[in-house]
Formats: structure tokens, C-alpha cells, sequence
């Protein structure tokens, strides 16, 4: 695959990621695993699956008797054993559970579990990028720079803000570290500290959908101004200068790229 289909690959693999991630969080005294989500990674791993006594079982295969074997359900346990012990483990029949060797295991998996919850969504994850090489030159970072020029002119706002995320992985931009609540605005920047340990936003990009309005400012907020929904109101608005606007943003995402690593594998 070329670099931005490893990139987009990437992007799509982190979001069903952090959708399991957030469903690993007790709410209200409930933890209920997306387990759509979750599928959707163990299918990028390569994962084989397997229904047993109502157990959905997880594999990269199943020829082998013994190895690790995901159970998913709401813990997201990695057992290292057979499918055999984790079934008994997991739902056992009255026949096993009156043997008190059986009675042990059901009690205590600690001989068998390698990981669970956070841990395993993060091997998972892992797993899915292994083989995604994110090695990128001029030639792929212009491609798409010219992709996002395009989207802009052609006011094709869903493919706009795709480009923008593709970029925003690459530079590792975000949305606000505190959450702002703007219809049909899209806010992208850097989070950092400065000399001081003091946590910056910036420099961030705007994209007002509405207007056809993207701008880049390179600029930094303290965490006083990026907790204000002004703030970003105002560089929207041109209350605040841009240093870029429109489709020249493109040339400045790529120059900052460029600065970054002429080529770059880990993202």
C-alpha cells in the first residue's frame, strides 16, 4: 500500500481503537466493551474467531492445542492455554465445576491470564500496525498536500477534512485538550509545554465548513485562552490574524512536514 493508504489505514485503526478504549470505562457502575469496534481490530490483526458455549474465542489461528486466546467480552482477557481450559474457566458445565481442580481455575486465572482490558486493546492494536510502513518522502507528502488544494477550490468539505487529518497524524495535531463545542467548525493543533512546563495549544488550523474557511495560525494559547470558546470564535471569525489562508494552509502543512523528518517511519 502507498503511504497515505498506510496513513489512512492507521488513522481508522487508532479511532476504532480509542472507541473500545472508551467503552473499557466504567459508567454509572457498568462497563460494557464495544465489541463491534473491537471486532473490527481483531479482523485488522488477523484474527480467526470461534463461538463455543456462547464464548466469542479469538486466535490468529486454530491449529495449534495451546496458545493465546482472546475471550471477548467485557474484561478483554488474553488466556495463554487451550480452548478446553478456557471454556471450563469461562462457562463451565456441572459436571467440571464439581471437580476441585476445575473449582481452583474457575477462581483464579492468574496461572493462565496475560493481559486484559487496556492492555490487551493495546497488543491488539499493536498487532495491526506491525506491518504498515510509514515511511514517506516529498513526493507523497505533495501528493497530498495537492489532494487537500483540490478538496478546498472544489469545496468538497468531507474529502477536506480527511486531508486535514492525514496531516494532523503526521504532525501529530488534535482537537483542543479541552473540549470545545463548535458546529461545523474543525480546530487541529499542537499540544506541548513551554520552558516553564506550562501547557501550550498551537499552532492549530481552523475549518469552518459552512464558509469554506480554513487558516492556520501559528500562534500558541495558554490554558487560560484555550478553555475559551471565544478564542477560537475570534480566529475564525478574523478577529485574529492568520498567518496562512485557504489553500496556501496545504503549502504550510507540507513545509512544516518537511521540517519535521525528510522521512518518517514511527507516527
Amino acid at each position: 500500500m502507498s503511504f497515505k493508504e498506510n496513513l489512512q489505514r492507521k488513522i481508522s485503526i487508532d479511532r476504532l481503537r480509542d472507541r473500545v478504549s472508551r467503552s473499557l470505562r466504567i459508567s454509572e457502575g457498568v462497563k460494557k466493551v464495544d465489541k463491534e469496534a473491537m471486532r473490527g481490530l481483531l479482523q485488522a490483526a488477523g484474527y480467526q474467531s470461534m463461538t463455543e458455549r456462547g464464548l466469542e474465542l479469538y486466535r490468529p489461528d486454530f491449529d495449534g492445542d495451546k496458545g493465546d486466546i482472546l475471550v471477548l467480552d467485557n474484561e478483554l482477557v488474553f488466556y495463554r492455554t487451550t480452548v478446553k481450559d478456557v471454556l471450563v474457566r469461562k462457562n463451565p458445565m456441572i459436571r467440571e465445576m464439581v471437580n476441585i481442580f476445575n473449582m481452583v481455575k474457575i477462581l483464579n486465572d492468574a496461572d493462565v491470564a496475560v493481559s486484559k482490558g487496556e492492555a490487551t486493546l493495546e497488543r491488539i492494536r499493536s498487532e495491526c500496525l506491525k506491518d504498515l510502513d510509514f515511511t514517506y518522502t516529498e513526493n507523497d507528502i505533495e501528493a497530498i498536500a495537492e489532494e487537500g488544494r483540490t478538496a478546498f477550490v472544489n469545496e468538497a468539505a468531507d474529502q477536506l477534512a480527511e486531508i486535514l487529518d492525514l496531516f494532523a497524524e503526521i504532525l501529530s495535531f488534535e482537537p483542543p485538550p479541552v473540549p470545545i463545542r463548535l458546529p461545523d467548525i474543525k480546530i487541529l493543533g499542537s499540544v506541548h509545554k513551554d520552558v516553564d512546563g506550562i501547557a501550550m495549544y498551537g499552532p492549530l488550523l481552523t475549518y469552518y465548513r459552512q464558509e469554506n474557511s480554513l487558516k492556520f495560525f501559528d500562534r500558541h494559547l495558554a490554558p487560560d485562552e484555550m478553555k475559551r470558546t471565544q478564542a477560537y470564535l475570534d480566529m475564525v471569525g478574523g478577529k485574529q490574524a492568520a498567518t496562512v489562508e485557504g489553500r496556501d494552509v496545504f503549502g504550510e502543512l507540507k513545509r512544516r512536514v518537511m521540517k519535521k523528518a525528510p522521512r518518517q517511519r514511527n507516527l
